[in-house]
């Protein structure tokens, strides 16, 4: 037996295991240790021990905490502690690793946003009344922006400070832009669980100098189902130069996690959020510069750019962290028991792989590091991509592939897809499919019928010249306009016959008719002897009257000296006194300018292509009728026929060279040729 020990001899006891999830299992007979039966044990146990002590011993009562059915369970005793008074403290612990509890996802309270922007010289920013609420997993997050032209912009400077009811934040991350001059700086703070209820956020710059900070901009939020951790990543970016835009990639190594983000640009302007699921909390521009804070969730572990338009890009500051959701984390509910009961959070311990594993591929891999069980992040099985089917996860295999989506619509005349950038089968309707090389038809695709055919009235050609222009109707190619040459008969000199073997209209001396007539004289270029008689000069044969066997060239004049008898112009063409023909009318004048070789008309060299006496004296008396009086008229015989007729004017009274001053009106065998020729206009 072991002797008494002295008065005031401290002893420590400490106990061995007695059950632990994954040892050895009890023996058929034996009863296993649940959490019934662990506290009669415990008590058995100690008091083995303590009938050893000589002195009187009271044991604590020991009570077993309740357990979920699912959880491992481990009982230890830390230590005994016997003084020289009479009594001894026993503790003993439960330790309960519970299942991970399911992913909560990260949200923002709107109604916590708080910015504020400053352009008064000073060291202190205040953001008024930001409120945190009583709920899950919260953390306050503090952005910061500000230029400055020293090294009080530097945010890890001495005195730099964010404070929320008189409590300090953790910077989480911070930069500022390369210059030596003037420089953009920010930075990320935050504050894990903060006590409910209103306070001021108060941002100290550092205080390197005795200068103040000019253009400050800050802005607070709160984050809910957050895990209670430091920020998993962060990242920077610091530049001096204007290029758009301001991109930083960043971790996001775990399901569901955000990105908070800050820019800060040294010029005023408007930010635009750079990628789609930016989602912007505030923006604040005063004085010289301006700020925008952004949150990002990410459902899937990747590294993600995230950026910034602006509307006046210059020195500029990005920072950001990345904040993991509630879940991500094993935990262990402590249970202590003695006199009273406290709880709180140690990681499982444990020394193979084993122990820590639940079999289910699904929830995480779960390893023994440094003996903590740890448990990995859940598997996403999710690509992001719709075309090759939703990917799920078993339980012993892990991720499984899906099964591609069906895009087929059964229609020969669509192009079948699938369309990531909509997550949907696409059918694009393709006509060219549906081509039946037939011009009658109008060819398209039906998304409900495939290829339709329908009638139309286009053009098509049936292969014949001497039917004329061909068109559709009743799908067929049925419609003829008819013989193509006949309508050169109103063409002078062209009666046209169509010549199919050659598809063509061929006229007289078998030259092939056209409607063509390059110098309008009114002749097809096929039977007109001068092409480029762009003034009428070249006749051609002209007509013979066949009472007096004279050409009929007619030059207006009187029976006066001056004017009378024939002329011959200054190509060689014989032109007849008029009265010869005249039926009835008006003798006209004679001797316009002087007569003789003072009667000079200007342009004849350009109407005639040549000028002598001759030719002057074709236009020396003019020839009218009155309004009201005698027409003057002219009658030949000729043979039946189309004929041109040519009229030549000349002027050289200045008082009636004007518009509407020589007016004619110009009848042909009884029919109208022109009403109210004006030879002036």
């Amino acid at each position: 037996m072991r002797p008494p020990r002295p008065a005031g001899e401290r002893i420590a006891v400490a106990w061995k295991r007695l059950t632990r999830s994954g040892a050895s299992r009890p023996a058929p007979h034996q009863e296993p240790m649940t959490k019934r039966t662990c506290a009669p044990l415990l008590a058995a146990f100690l008091g083995v021990l303590l009938a050893g002590l000589t002195a009187p011993v009271v044991a604590a009562p020991i009570t077993a905490t309740t357990l979920p059915p699912t959880a491992a369970s481990t009982t230890v005793t830390l230590s005994a502690i016997a003084s020289g008074s009479t009594t001894t403290t026993l503790a003993a612990l439960t330790s309960t690793t519970l299942a991970s509890p399911a992913q909560s996802e990260i949200y923002l309270d709107e109604a916590s946003i708080v910015s504020v922007c400053e352009d008064v010289a000073n060291d202190r920013l205040v953001l008024p009344a930001v409120t945190v609420a009583a709920r899950t997993g919260r953390i306050l997050v503090v952005t910061v922006g500000a230029e400055e032209t020293d090294q009080d912009c530097d945010l890890t400077g001495p005195g730099a400070a964010v404070r929320w009811a008189g409590v300090a934040l953790d910077r989480a991350v911070s930069t500022v832009s390369p210059s030596d001059s003037f420089r953009a700086c920010n930075g990320i703070f935050y504050l894990i669980d903060p006590p409910a209820g209103t306070a001021d956020v108060e941002i100290d710059f550092p205080q390197t100098t005795t200068s103040r900070v000019n253009n400050r901009h800050g802005g607070a939020f709160v984050l809910y189902n957050a895990a209670p951790v430091s920020p998993l990543s962060v990242a920077t970016d610091a530049r001096d130069d204007t290029l758009q835009p301001t991109l930083t990639s960043i971790d996001a190594g775990v399901p569901g996690a955000w990105i908070v983000d800050i820019v800060t640009n040294g010029n005023p302007s408007v930010f635009v959020p750079w990628h789609g699921r930016q989602i912007e909390r505030w923006q604040q521009s005063c004085g010289g510069s301006s700020s925008a804070a952004s949150t990002m969730a990410v459902p899937t572990p990747k590294t993600v750019l995230v950026g910034w338009l602006n509307t006046d890009p210059r020195r500029s500051a990005h920072s950001l962290a990345v904040f993991a959701p509630m879940g991500a984390v094993s935990t262990t509910t402590l249970s202590t028991t003695t006199s009273t009961t406290t709880t709180s959070t140690l990681e499982t311990l444990c020394e193979t792989d084993t122990e820590c594993g639940d079999a289910d591929a699904c929830n995480g891999l779960e390893t023994c590091i440094a003996g903590r069980c740890v448990t990995g992040p859940v598997p996403q099985c999710d690509d992001g991509l719709f075309c090759n089917g939703a990917e799920t996860c078993d339980s012993a295999l892990g991720c499984v592939d899906g099964t591609a989506p069906s895009c087929v619509d059964g229609l020969d005349c669509t192009l079948d897809a699938c369309d990531e950038n909509i997550d949907a089968c696409f059918f694009a309707a393709d006509a060219v499919r549906c081509d039946d090389d037939d011009p009658c038809t109008d060819d398209a695709c039906s998304a409900e019928l495939g290829c339709v055919h329908d009638d139309n009235s286009a053009s098509c050609d049936d292969g014949n010249y001497c039917n004329g222009v061909d068109a559709c109707q009743a799908g067929t190619c049925s419609v003829h306009a008819g013989d193509p040459c006949a309508a050169f008969g109103d063409t002078i000199g062209c009666e046209a016959t169509c010549d199919e073997a050659a598809d063509q209209c061929l006229g007289p001396g078998g030259l092939a008719c056209n409607e063509i007539d390059t110098d309008n004289d009114g002749l097809a270029d096929v039977v007109d002897p001068c092409l480029d008689d762009a003034r009428n000069l070249c006749f051609g044969a002209v007509a013979v009257d066949l009472f007096t066997g004279r050409p009929i060239r007619i030059n207006a004049g009187t029976t006066g000296p001056a004017c009378a008898g024939e002329r011959i112009d200054c190509r060689g063409q014989r032109w007849h006194a008029d009265f010869a023909y005249n039926q009835s009318g008006q003798s006209g004048a004679c001797g316009l300018g002087g007569g003789g070789s003072n009667c000079v008309i200007n342009g004849l060299d350009e109407l005639f292509g040549c000028s002598d006496e001759a030719t002057t004296d074709l236009f020396r008396c003019e020839h009218w009728d009155e309004v009201g009086g005698s027409e003057l008229a002219y009658g030949f015989l000729l043979p039946n026929g189309d004929y041109l007729v040519n009229l030549f004017f000349a002027n050289t009274f200045s008082g009636t060279a004007a518009p509407g001053q020589r007016m004619f009106d110009i009848v042909v065998q009884g029919d109208t040729a022109f009403d109210d020729f004006d030879q002036i206009a």
